[in-house]
């Protein structure tokens, strides 16, 4: 913003000032607001039309009511991520719209719409709330879909629920970031206008072009650019500069950092041609390329000065010009000169042009509310184009509270019955807020059946507490009867039911997404159910059971949520839900039905209980035919909605166990879950079918085996240990019944990367007895090493300890201290006393070489070191790159002196590869091609894989061209290090190092 930059910081949002223009802040930051920064914080901030700043903010920034000062905010109570908005000058303004998830970036077209990319819910995917990446144009005031903070537990609304906004597309997997309006001349025409949305995940920029739908715009997913072959290519932000570029940064989650741009060298026509000028100081202003840009705006806001106000409302006024242009001169006058004056704008609220007469709305919303602009807006909101109603909606909203007794009224009846979804919710909160005087004094003139009848339904909505988690009142039974009967009468057509069905669900007080349930069940249980009454229950279960399933999907699945929140008992019920269970479902609306099921009051049949067994056994099958996997949280709510159907039907793990498609590897996700000696029959079966089939057991199927009798579980476990992959499930179940027979697994399993598994092998060692051989000790010193690297685990390093201390009770003095990281240097100068030969294999890989370095490390002088030349050269080695405070690709070495002895910690240097840290242990991962990457994986998902192979280096792989991927004991620390420095050099560096335990 000139010579200042707004930004968001680590907690904040902050201006920083630059008085003298030398392109440094020069003044402490002004902080505007707190907001945290974390992965769903503060992200993309952008000046919009009106000169005000807007922050866009995932679930986990703090938004709150603290950011309001206007009492006519939009938002008034924020849930989730939103949209907070600043005054020019930085002053906290309301919340704009809420209901995100993680947004990071937004902008506006042309017309005044917002834009914004929401991310899905990663770890929700197939389960039947999960919401994939989607395009918004953000609505003023209204909730978007997500419901809940933080990242550990997430639900989002079915975009059908009339109370939150529809998505215009629906994009995927991925991680969106950075998003750009494209309002310039370089593009050809086909990009002008459209939305540009960066993907983290996948390394693709993606374009939406923006085409009018009613009151809001639609469009579809194009794929603008994506990385090639195994590129490294991580966009997150996206920007357009003067000459019309599309300029991509990347980077994040310390993969490499750069800037690429990207240009036009097509052929131009004269409109694609940057270097005329406008011809003339109004037309420069009212065509400027991407005017909200920091760059255009100090090119067109002196030229819009000196022009002044006047020139700017003859604009808007002259027929003859486009409307864009007209468009811009309303934004100039309400950025750059306050506001619209509510005279001249009776007359352009006549334009022609319904783009025009929109922005005039708009504007008249963003000045001092007047009785002029309120009649004005008054009668814009019957205005024939829904643009223009939803826009003069909007600015009621946020004006002062209408006077019933004015001449002119918002036109009530058209904005609550428009077939427009969002004029319909934009007159719904100018009921709820600024009109609610208005409107009752309108409702109680409706004589009409059929009008009274379609505004009972927005006067319902209306109802609604403006906290969510505020209680609810009772439902009265004219409300309930209300609904039905418009149920009734909607004779199929899909959004009329839809409504009514959903304002049942709001009678019930809403879905249930708070604490203190199963995860599975947010979104499916009513937070107030019991006010409900039994009798009123009945009533709706009685008139609505019948009509399901109807011949619409999602009348369907909301019908049978509602079914849910009531519990309902009906008979036909449950035969008619398992209906919807087929060879064809989806494995989201299986679960959808499976959860309902799971509700759902009365006695189950024979026939219910199988297919609710087949449909379980099926979802794997499902996931195996799309070739996808299953999302982290998966089996965990499928556990949960398991555990409740089989609490309710007795009969079911007979069912599962005994059906001829039981024997999935994964089924041991129910397996765990039965009865004593069904799961032990089961976990036979599915053992047999695993061998059968030549598929390797699952950890989850080799916890199961370690619990069957312990002559069987062992002999099973251990026909298993060839496959390295399973060697850690395995000791974890065999660590249950420690065995000398199994003492070597319990050695190698000590230097496993899991922490759990070093701990349970070290157990299981003390378990067999004091007797030890010098080369367990090794191993047990070796991985004690590999341990002290990773400073916030200290349970594997503990239990090492322990086991060091009961092998040598009898000849060492040696304890476990308070700070086991200090520990392992005296155990390792006693290793070297009573057992030399095995002390020498363990401090080095290659005798000669460890033999060469230790005599020159012995001659070297260490008192001479200076720590300031030290530092110059770990950095010309490029040792920061890797080992700096967050310690991506090595361990921080901060401290390093305490945890390692001078001779250690150098020859980790000198051979990287012989004790590698399971915090940093590499990934071997190969190609369908033939190729072979090594790196640390940055992010896994079942569509891809991004590995960094070094500090500026990433590949990304999906899971197509992935032929296998396993775990590596090489180091990502190139060898020979060391070979160029000199003596003195080794001091110094030395020297440098001491210093990083007192930073």
């Amino acid at each position: 913003d000139g010579p200042d930059l707004i930004c968001t910081g680590d907690n904040s949002v902050m201006r920083l000032r630059d008085t003298d223009g030398d392109g440094v802040a020069d003044r402490e930051p002004e902080v505007w607001t707190n907001l945290r920064h974390p992965e769903h914080g503060a992200n993309g901030l952008v000046r919009g039309t009106d000169g005000c700043y807007y922050v866009i903010c995932g679930n986990d920034s703090g938004l709150s009511a603290k950011q309001i000062t206007t009492l006519s905010s939009p938002v008034r109570i924020p849930r989730s991520g939103g949209v907070a908005r600043f005054s020019p000058e930085g002053r906290p303004l309301d919340v704009y719209a809420h209901g995100f998830r993680n947004p990071y970036d937004l902008d506006f077209d042309a017309e005044g719409r917002m834009f914004t990319v929401d991310s899905d819910g990663e770890r929700d995917h197939h389960l039947p709330w999960y919401a994939p990446n989607r395009l918004f144009d953000v609505a003023q005031g209204m909730e978007h879909g997500w419901l809940l903070s933080g990242w550990t537990r997430g639900w989002n609304r079915p975009q059908s629920f009339f109370d939150n906004v529809e998505r215009m597309v629906e994009i995927g997997r991925g991680s969106p970031t950075g998003v750009a309006v494209y309002r310039h001349r370089g593009f050809p025409e086909h990009y002008r206008g459209g939305v540009f949305s960066a993907c983290w995940t996948f390394g693709r920029v993606y374009y939406f072009p923006i085409e009018l739908a009613g009151a809001t715009a639609k469009s579809k997913l194009e794929v603008f650019m994506q990385t090639a072959g195994d590129v490294g290519f991580a966009p997150c932000d996206l920007a357009v500069g003067p000459q019309g570029d599309l300029f991509i940064a990347i980077g994040g989650r310390h993969t490499r950092g750069s800037v690429f741009r990207v240009r036009y060298n097509g052929p131009r026509d004269d409109a694609t041609r940057d270097e005329g000028t406008h011809s003339s100081p109004l037309e420069q202003v009212l065509k400027a390329d991407q005017p909200l840009a920091s760059w255009s705006r100090a090119r067109w806001v002196p030229i819009a000065r000196q022009l002044g106000q006047a020139a700017f409302e003859e604009a808007v006024g002259d027929d003859r010009l486009d409307s864009s242009s007209r468009i811009r001169a309303v934004e100039v006058l309400v950025e750059v000169f306050g506001g619209l004056d509510p005279k001249p704008a009776e007359a352009w609220a006549q334009s022609t042009a319904p783009a025009v007469r929109a922005r005039v709305a708009w504007a008249l919303g963003r000045g001092p509310s007047s009785e002029n602009s309120e009649q004005l807006l008054a009668q814009l909101t019957s205005d024939a184009d829904p643009r223009v109603e939803r826009a003069a909606w909007e600015a009621l909203a946020t004006g002062n509270p209408l006077d019933p007794q004015r001449p002119r009224q918002p036109d009530w009846l058209r904005g609550l019955t428009s077939s427009e979804r969002r004029v319909r919710a934009a007159a719904i909160a100018v009921a709820q807020s600024t009109g609610q005087a208005s409107y009752r004094e309108f409702i109680s003139k409706v004589r009409t059946a059929s009008d009274a009848l379609a505004l009972r339904l927005a006067q319902l909505w209306i109802k609604r507490p403006a906290d969510p988690q505020a209680d609810a009142e009772a439902p009265a039974e004219a409300d309930i009867a209300t609904c039905l009967e418009v149920y009734v009468a909607a004779n199929s057509k899909e959004q009329i039911a839809l409504e009514a069905v959903r304002l049942l669900q709001l009678a019930l007080g809403d879905v249930r997404v708070a604490e203190g349930q199963a995860e599975v069940y947010s979104g499916y249980v009513a937070n107030a159910r019991a006010k409900l009454g039994p009798a009123l229950a009945r009533r709706i279960v009685r008139q609505l059971a019948p009509t399901f399933p109807t011949p619409l999907a999602e009348l369907n699945r909301e019908l049978a949520r509602l079914f849910g929140m009531l519990r309902a008992e009906h008979a036909g019920l449950h035969a008619a839900i398992a209906r919807m269970w087929t060879a064809e479902s989806t494995v989201d609306d299986d679960l959808h039905y499976l959860i309902v099921a799971s509700l759902l009051d009365g006695p189950r049949s024979s026939d219910f209980t199988a297919a609710t067994a087949a449909c379980l056994l099926g979802l794997h099958k499902k996931l195996d035919d799309l070739g996808q996997f299953a999302s982290r949280n998966w089996p965990l709510r499928v556990g949960e909605l398991f555990d409740e159907l089989y609490r309710r039907d007795g009969a079911l793990a007979d069912a599962l166990v005994g059906s001829s498609r039981f024997g999935h590897v994964d089924h041991a996700l129910f397996a765990a879950r039965l009865p004593d000696n069904l799961r032990r029959t089961a976990t036979r079966l599915l053992w047999s079918a695993a061998m059968t089939r030549q598929q390797e057991p699952t950890p989850e199927l080799i916890s199961l085996v370690g619990r069957l009798p312990d002559d069987e579980a062992l002999g099973l476990l251990r026909s298993q240990w060839d496959a390295v992959a399973s060697h850690d499930p395995i000791v974890l179940a065999l660590a249950r019944y420690p065995n000398p027979v199994d003492r070597s697994k319990f050695v190698e399993a000590l230097s496993s990367p899991q922490g759990a598994v070093v701990a349970k092998a070290a157990q299981a060692l003390v378990a067999l007895g004091i007797n030890s051989s010098s080369s367990e000790i090794a191993a047990a010193l070796r991985a004690l090493k590999q341990a002290c690297a990773t400073a916030k685990d200290t349970e594997p390093r503990q239990s090492l300890l322990r086991l060091l201390n009961f092998w040598t009770e009898e000849n060492s003095d040696v304890d476990v201290p308070d700070e086991p990281d200090q520990a392992y240097v005296g155990w390792f100068e006693m290793f070297s006393w009573y057992y030399p030969a095995e002390a020498a294999k363990l401090n080095a890989s290659s005798k000669s070489d460890a033999e060469t370095w230790n005599r020159r490390l012995a001659q070297v002088d260490w008192t001479r070191g200076d720590a300031v030349r030290g530092r110059t050269i770990y950095e010309a080695r490029n040792c920061h790159r890797c080992h700096q405070a967050s310690g991506h690709l090595g361990p921080e070495l901060k401290g390093a002196l305490s945890r390692l002895s001078r001779d250690d910690l150098f020859t980790a240097i000198v051979d990287p590869n012989l004790e590698v840290s399971p915090a940093f242990q590499t990934t071997l991962v190969a190609t369908n091609s033939g190729q072979v990457y090594h790196g640390l994986v940055v992010y896994e998902s079942p569509e891809g894989t991004l590995l960094q192979t070094g500090p500026d280096t990433t590949v990304r792989i999906t899971d197509l061209e992935m032929s296998s991927m396993r775990r590596s004991n090489q180091s990502l620390m190139p060898s020979g290090l060391l070979d160029p420095l000199s003596d003195q050099d080794l001091s110094d560096l030395y020297a440098h190092l001491k210093t990083l335990g007192a930073q």
